[in-house]
């Protein structure tokens, strides 16, 4: 036995282009003809029953609804849907928008490290190329030994006796 299709279902993101448009041509023939159409007749029973039961939007029951306002009874869940999409994209947004600023930060964080790599590099080039200062001489006193007693052949003749 051949397994069953699976059909997921799709919501208004899913649509192409050209289905909206035609979507959006049978709601503007509806109201101006103020009937509606249906695609088959348990769809047709489906809107009556929930018009009688107060289901469904009276701006629909008088053709007064929104372009994009679906027709039939409100779904609790589509709000619920909605909302979910919505949170996520902002979610997403402000993802995005972090990580933009954490990308601005890091290039900043490049930027002053670069700085201060040059800087650093300046300084040690400088102290390189610096004449080096004189160093200064320690003044060392000479203690002078004492004198020693004169030896005859050290003394001119005239001394010498």
């Amino acid at each position: 036995m051949k397994k069953a299709v699976q059909y997921t279902l799709h919501d208004e993101d899913d649509e192409e282009d050209d289905t909206v448009e035609t979507r959006k041509s049978v709601k503007t023939a509806e109201k101006a003809l103020k009937h509606r159409f249906f695609i088959n007749a348990k769809e047709k029973k489906v809107y009556d029953r929930a018009v009688a039961e107060g289901k469904v939007n009276p701006k629909q029951v008088t053709f007064e609804e929104d372009e994009d306002e679906e027709l039939g009874p409100a779904d609790p869940t589509k709000a619920f849907r909605e909302a979910v999409k919505k949170q996520a994209k902002l979610d997403a947004l402000k993802a995005k928008k972090e990580e933009k600023t954490k990308k601005k930060l890091t290039k900043e964080e490049k930027e002053e490290k670069e700085r201060e790599d040059a800087i650093a590099e300046a300084k040690k080039d400088r102290a390189d190329n610096a004449t080096p200062e004189p160093k200064k001489k320690e003044v060392v006193e000479k203690v002078e030994a004492p004198p020693k007693a004169p030896v005859a052949s050290d003394l001119p003749p005239e001394l010498a006796g």
